[in-house]
């Protein structure tokens, strides 16, 4: 995948790209204070890029690259898709499946088999995405730190303890509340999987 390779490289260009976004991401602390936490479902990953994006400063330099579209139950990125598949396949990310209690953990998948057949399965399983430890290390030591100034990256990592530790529903209606020109109405939202009210929570605010 161009795009990835490309991130990777050592380059005197500071811009970082999509794929750079994503190994930060990774490697960042999120609630648990420790490095390399995990991010459970891509429901959950799909919003905490989006937000990066938002509440994060990357809106301007990334916005074009994730290309997120207004989806049922929020803002939905193919990228993120291509992106964990791209980290998967050099071994900087595992990926385990679980079963889960509740079809929200992977409902990004859902609609989108929902927008080609209107007949999505709900499947009750969750996708782990953790960075190998040594690998990742090694990336961001290498070849995207420099790409980041300590500002993005206390951000990034506000943004990952702030989102990566509430819980998904919470989530999902606080990303629908508060950006609601990144969702749209459907049978499915309605129907099947109900929608309840407003998270007590204030955004996350930038420093200036």
């Amino acid at each position: 995948m161009v795009i990835f390779i490309k991130s990777l490289d050592k380059c005197d260009n500071m811009d970082i790209s999509a794929a750079d976004l994503m190994v930060a991401l990774f490697y960042s602390p999120g609630h648990t204070d420790m490095y390399f936490e995990e991010i459970k479902g891509i429901t959950r990953l799909e919003k905490i890029v989006y937000l990066l994006l938002k509440e994060g400063g990357f809106e301007d330099k990334l916005a074009d690259s994730f290309d997120y579209e207004a989806y049922d139950y929020g803002p939905y990125s193919g990228v993120v898709y291509d992106l964990v598949e791209a980290l998967e396949n050099i071994g900087l990310l595992t990926i385990e499946r679980k079963e889960t209690t509740d079809f929200r953990e992977n409902i990004d998948e859902i609609f989108l088999e929902y927008s080609e057949d209107q007949n999505p399965t709900l499947d009750k399983h969750i996708d782990i995405f953790k960075m190998d430890e040594e690998k990742g290390k090694k990336v961001w030591e290498e070849g995207v730190k420099n790409k980041f100034t300590e500002e993005d990256i206390r951000k990034i990592r506000e943004i990952k303890e702030r989102y990566n530790g509430m819980e998904l529903n919470e989530l999902l209606k606080y990303v629908y509340k508060k950006y609601p020109s990144s969702t749209k109405k459907s049978k499915i939202l309605n129907e099947i999987l109900g929608f309840g009210t407003k998270p007590d929570l204030t955004p996350f605010l930038r420093e200036e």
